[in-house]
């Protein structure tokens, strides 16, 4: 499947059409902002060759954090421990 997009704001894109990949539906409408490569590795690594790649992955982690919140907030557990204990798997 072909991905769609649109520029959103600096170093943003927009799916114009949903975009289907390894069985992952990213839904039209979702703002990404690609592969996240440091500008002096662009030379080598130039992120626009990862769209299809980084929107999947972004996607993923979205939803990712979506869930972990809600389970978490569902539990009681308070919104700062949330994000502490989600930032600390960061560095795991």
């Amino acid at each position: 499947m072909k991905l769609i997009l649109t520029p959103y704001s600096k170093g943003e894109f927009q799916l114009v059409k949903a975009f289907v990949r390894n069985g992952i539906e990213v839904p039209a409408g979702f703002v990404f902002d690609g592969a996240s490569i440091p500008r002096p590795l662009w030379t080598i690594f130039a992120p626009h060759e990862y769209l299809t790649s980084s929107v999947t992955h972004d996607y993923g982690y979205a939803m990712a954090t979506e869930l972990y919140d809600e389970g978490y907030y569902v539990t009681g557990l308070r919104s700062g421990f949330r994000r502490l204990i989600w930032r600390s798997l960061g560095l795991w």
